[in-house]
């Protein structure tokens, strides 16, 4: 666990040190406090993400593989929150949709399809 744990910290740690244009090694030497805490609330973050479950069948989905779009349509009886995960491709924001709406996600990237709509 302690491997794994730090194994998170230090990829998230050489991730914001890309992203901010500083070198990995900078990033996780002298940003130390600040990078940790950022590398934590990815971790946590990644988790939370990881424990969201499948949305219910009351969440009709429509998808176009051809167009590489799906359209979500709640037919719950109370408002949902829920999220498109895109396989190798962005994922959709996490949508708050009462009874009844309608929203739809197009992802046109290369070699990207559809995986599942997942609770947010």
């Amino acid at each position: 666990m302690r491997v794994k744990l730090f194994g998170s910290l230090a990829a998230t740690s050489i991730a914001v040190g890309l992203l901010a244009g500083v070198p990995a090694h900078a990033a996780s030497v002298s940003g130390a406090g600040s990078a940790a805490t950022k590398a934590i609330a990815a971790a946590k973050a990644t988790a939370t993400e990881a424990t969201t479950g499948t949305a219910p069948a009351c969440v009709a989905r429509y998808v176009s593989t051809v167009h590489k779009a799906i359209i979500l349509r709640n037919t719950c009886n109370k408002k949902m929150r829920v999220k498109v995960i895109i396989k190798r491709g962005p994922d959709s924001p996490c949508y708050g949709m009462g009874k009844g709406h309608v929203r739809a996600w197009k992802w046109g990237t290369p070699l990207s399809s559809y995986d599942k709509t997942v609770t947010c």
